[in-house]
C-alpha cells in the first residue's frame, strides 16, 4: 500500500493519506493523469473489531508498525478526495508503509459499497426475526465474509445466506455451523411466505469461482440486521 506524507492542508488536515488511484496513474506524467486519490488516515487510540474486518462498507480500521509500535487508523470511504499533482511538492513522500492491510482485501472493500443490492421487505423481516446481526458480533474473527444469493422461480423467490469462514481459525467451523443449524432451525418456525431462505456454511479454502460469480457479496450493513 502507498501513502502520501505531509499533505497537511491539501487532505482536510490529514497528515498522512492512503493512495487509492492506480499506480500506473501516479506514475504518469501530470499533463495525462493531473490528480491522485486519496482517503485521508486519521489516527485512533483504539480499532474496532468489525471495521478491521472489513465487515463495515464505511470505515476501515488497519495499523502502520512504526518503529516496534503498531498505530492505528481509519479511513472513511465517504471522504474520498482527489488532489492535483502539481499541488504535492517535495515535502509530500509517497512511500509503501509496513501496514496490515493487503491490497486486495482493501480494494474489495473500497469497491463492497457499489455492490449491494436492494432486498425485499419481505427478507428483510425475515432477517431482522432471525436477529442475525446480535448473533455474528462476536464472530467477527470467525466469519470472512457473507454471500447471498436470489433465485427467482415464478410466484417464489429463493434465498441462500452463505457464511464464509476463516479456514485458519481452528473454531471457525464448530462455530458457525452451530450457527447456522439454529438459524435454519428458527427458520422452520416462521410464518410461511413467498420468500425461501436458506442459511449455509462453507470456509474460504473452499470458494469457488462459480460461487463467487452467482453470489453478491454482503455484510451486516446491508443486511438490515439490526
Amino acid at each position: 500500500m502507498e501513502f502520501i506524507n505531509n499533505c497537511t492542508g491539501k487532505s482536510k488536515d490529514c497528515e498522512l493519506c492512503i493512495i487509492i488511484s492506480h499506480s500506473c496513474d501516479i506514475a504518469r506524467e501530470c499533463d495525462k493523469e493531473p490528480f491522485v486519490e486519496v482517503l485521508p488516515c486519521h489516527k485512533i487510540t483504539k480499532p474496532d473489531g468489525i471495521c478491521l474486518t472489513g465487515s463495515n462498507c464505511r470505515r476501515l480500521d488497519f495499523s502502520i508498525n512504526n518503529k516496534d509500535k503498531l498505530d492505528y487508523y481509519c479511513i472513511n470511504a465517504f471522504e474520498k478526495i482527489i488532489i492535483d499533482k502539481n499541488q504535492l511538492d517535495d515535502s509530500c513522500k509517497i512511500e509503501g508503509l509496513n501496514c496490515d492491510l493487503e491490497i486486495t482485501f482493501f480494494q474489495n472493500w473500497l469497491a463492497a459499497r457499489y455492490r449491494r443490492q436492494t432486498l425485499s421487505d419481505e427478507l428483510n423481516n425475515k432477517i431482522k426475526k432471525l436477529k442475525i446481526g446480535k448473533k455474528i458480533k462476536s464472530l467477527t474473527n470467525e466469519i470472512v465474509t457473507i454471500f447471498i444469493n436470489e433465485d427467482i422461480q415464478d410466484e417464489i423467490t429463493e434465498y441462500t445466506l452463505i457464511f464464509v469462514s476463516d479456514y485458519n481459525n481452528a473454531d471457525a467451523k464448530e462455530k458457525i455451523d452451530n450457527l447456522v443449524d439454529k438459524l435454519n432451525y428458527k427458520l422452520t418456525k416462521l410464518p410461511e411466505d413467498d420468500i425461501i431462505l436458506t442459511i449455509n456454511h462453507i470456509q474460504d479454502i473452499d470458494l469457488t469461482y462459480d460461487l463467487v460469480s452467482h453470489y453478491y457479496y454482503y455484510n451486516c450493513d446491508y443486511l438490515c440486521t439490526d
